[in-house]
C-alpha cells in the first residue's frame, strides 16, 4: 500500500509547477484504484509535499469524462482504452502510468470489506 500511495503522490508532485497557485483537481470514481489518493489525503501526505489537492468523487465514468472535457478537473484515473478513445488523437491527455496487480494473476479488481465485518473471502459474501 505504501508503494501505491507513494505512486499517487509522485504523479501529483510532477504537476506541482503547473498547479502551484491553485489546487490540483483529481476526478475519482469510487473504485479500489482511488484508495491511495484518499489515504494520502487522510495522512496529510499532500500538505507534507506542499501540494494542494482536491479529490472530486464521481459516480460514473461518463460524469468524470465530461468534467475532464470541460476542464473542471485536471486529472483522473481512467482505463487506457477509454483515455485513448476520449483523446481522439489530439494529444491533449497523457497516460502517466498503469495500475495493475503485482502479478498478472492478481488482476485489477478486488472486493473490499470493512474491518470487523467478518468477510475475508468470496464465500462470506
Amino acid at each position: 500500500m505504501k508503494r501505491i500511495v507513494f505512486f499517487a503522490i509522485s504523479i501529483l508532485a510532477a504537476a506541482l509547477p503547473a498547479f502551484a497557485a491553485e489546487p490540483l483537481k483529481m476526478g475519482l470514481l469510487q473504485i479500489e484504484d482511488s484508495v491511495p489518493f484518499y489515504v494520502a489525503e487522510q495522512e496529510q501526505f499532500y500538505s507534507g509535499e506542499n501540494l494542494q489537492v482536491e479529490l472530486i468523487p464521481f459516480l460514473s465514468a461518463l460524469e468524470r469524462d465530461s468534467a475532464l472535457a470541460a476542464g473542471a478537473i485536471d486529472g483522473a484515473i481512467d482505463d487506457p482504452v477509454g483515455a485513448i478513445l476520449f483523446d481522439k488523437g489530439r494529444g491533449v491527455l497523457k497516460i502517466t502510468s498503469l495500475c495493475l496487480g503485482e502479478t498478472p494473476a492478481e488482476g485489477v479488481f478486488a472486493i473490499l470489506a470493512a474491518p470487523g465485518s467478518g468477510i475475508s473471502k468470496v464465500e462470506d459474501l
